[in-house]
């Protein structure tokens, strides 16, 4: 199950009050903000399609996002040792049919 779950639709602001856009390194994982949401980090010079998950932690957990919530539209949106899960706009929906 989602360890970030619980960060769904929260807005995260920086020291100033304005809106959290970076990275940020914690408890062995570099989670990835935008507009203080989590969320996938896409980079416009190699492919739009192409992003680095929004979480991704040291022993191989990761975590798709989109605008604050769990999704991923090209695949399993949290993949991790136990397991891979599909999530569509912030809804589990199982475990991956591929996998089963």
């Amino acid at each position: 199950m989602s360890r970030f779950e619980k960060f769904q639709n929260i807005q995260v602001l920086n020291a100033d009050n304005e809106p959290l856009n970076k990275q940020i390194f914690i408890h062995d994982c570099i989670i990835n903000f935008e507009n203080g949401f989590i969320s996938d980090w896409y980079n416009e010079s190699v492919d739009e399609e192409a992003s680095c998950p929004a979480v991704s932690c040291i022993d191989g957990y990761s975590e798709h996002w989109e605008n604050g919530v769990i999704d991923n539209k090209n695949g399993p949106a949290v993949s991790s040792p136990d397991g891979i899960e599909v999530w569509e706009n912030g809804k589990y929906l199982g475990v991956a049919s591929f996998y089963k």
